[in-house]
């Protein structure tokens, strides 16, 4: 009986033991939390072993192995795990080999030394990968972040270092809207980091898909940017540019700015040309001092107003307009001779329909004739702007030392502080 009741009492004790620890489980039943492991599996890419798009240059077996390989070292996988795991990925004709050979392979270990025997790296010829490189492009639908990255990642494997003169140009030379291109070139040498370039791009790519918005356009499904303009007359075989030596003597010679060869000049010229009357827009309201003349490939002005100006000791085919209100400069040409610039927001009319912005802007001595106009603002614009590398306007005509004189066929630019003019009175105003 006795017996009975110390069992009874057990019972007891262990009924109400229960009791508490069921009160304190719905008491913190609030605050419980479940952790699951993500899926590592995700984060390994696909494999095709077929070229990267764009470049030519094929995947790299090897990387990808070995990012596999980290892949299960952190989620603790057996070698059967990690076989399977990386058979799924396999796409394209990685695939197909599976398929045909890599399934029969018995060990984890054998699979992967087999892949890259069968998908051997690019790298291995290092003039092949960098070709493949430089072809590669922004795409008509991609993003300039997703080019930026896989573009980096290219000059990387081709040891080009990154926030490098060199990785900067070859990241922007690929860049499909030639506009933003010249821009990002111009202030190249600002960017301290790769992604003060990017943010840059990025920046350039929300404004026109901004301004198309406002505008009611839209880019046509087979364009990702503005179109590559060709500013070459049509007729003119272009052959690629090359650096040629002795630069300084060969811009003392004639240039013709029609075919753009050295040796002749425009009256000389063996090209046909077909001529029509040089029109200017409509200056557009409110902005009297953002007028320049317009000057396309089909609109050849009077050849006496072409002149040879010589920027910062480099020579340029130049249009004087006294009609233009300020000075301005292709952008190709403005890379040549400067490399320090400022933040240009002007818009300029009278270079068609609608106004052309800026890109840059710095400020520099032009001579002409041998007469030199210092402390010009000279503008940059995009190369499809103007036919002529530079435009001279009337920030250059109207300095105090310059004086033009205009005799039938003969256009000639003075130094008012030549004898010359020394027996004129200055023009004073009277009234009637």
């Amino acid at each position: 009986m006795s017996q009975d009741r110390e069992i009874i009492k057990s019972l007891t004790t262990l009924t109400e033991q229960l009791a508490h620890v069921q009160l304190l489980a719905a008491q913190n039943q609030g605050n419980a939390q479940v952790t699951a492991m993500p899926d590592l599996s995700a984060s390994i890419p696909a494999f095709s072993g077929t070229a990267i798009a764009g470049t030519g240059a094929r995947e790299s077996a090897r990387e990808w192995i070995s990012n596999v390989k980290m892949v299960a070292g952190q989620a603790g996988w057996r070698d059967g795990v990690v076989f399977a795991v990386a058979a799924s990925k396999l796409s394209g004709t990685a695939l197909k080999w599976h398929r045909a050979r890599g399934k029969q392979l018995e060990t984890w270990e054998k699979w992967a030394e087999e892949l890259q025997k069968v998908f051997p790296d690019d790298e291995s010829n290092p003039l092949a990968f960098y070709e493949g490189m430089l072809r590669r492009t922004q795409g008509p639908r991609e993003s300039v972040v997703d080019y930026f990255f896989d573009k980096s990642y290219l000059c990387t494997k081709c040891d080009v270092k990154e926030d490098t003169s060199e990785w900067k140009n070859l990241i922007i030379a690929g860049l499909q809207n030639a506009n933003h291109a010249a821009i990002l070139r111009l202030k190249a040498a600002s960017f301290t980091t790769s992604l003060e370039l990017l943010e840059a791009a990025k920046s350039l790519e929300a404004g026109e898909e901004a301004y198309l918005s406002s505008h009611g356009s839209h880019r046509p499904p087979s364009q990702g940017g503005s179109k590559r303009v060709s500013t070459t007359p049509e007729g003119v075989e272009t052959k690629p540019k090359q650096i040629a030596h002795g630069s300084a003597e060969r811009a003392a010679e004639p240039k013709c700015y029609r075919c753009r060869k050295y040796g002749h000049v425009v009256k000389d010229c063996p090209m046909p040309v077909h001529r029509t009357n040089n029109e200017t827009t409509k200056l557009g309201a409110g902005q009297p001092s953002q007028y320049v003349s317009a000057s396309s490939s089909s609109e050849l002005p009077n050849i006496k107003y072409v002149k040879t100006a010589v920027v910062n000791q480099k020579s340029y085919d130049a249009l004087v307009d006294t009609g233009s209100s300020v000075c301005t400069i292709k952008a190709s040409d403005a890379m040549g001779c400067c490399s320090c610039f400022e933040e240009d927001n002007l818009e300029l009319y009278g270079f068609g329909q609608s106004p052309v912005k800026c890109l840059s802007r710095f400020r520099t001595t032009i001579e002409i004739d041998g007469v030199k106009g210092e402390n010009v603002m000279l503008h940059v614009v995009p190369d499809t702007a103007q036919h002529f590398s530079v435009i001279i306007g009337r920030t250059w005509t109207e300095l105090p030392n310059i004086a033009y004189v205009k005799v039938d066929d003969t256009f000639k630019i003075m130094d008012k502080r030549d004898d010359t003019f020394g027996h004129l009175e200055p023009f004073t105003k009277t009234k009637p």
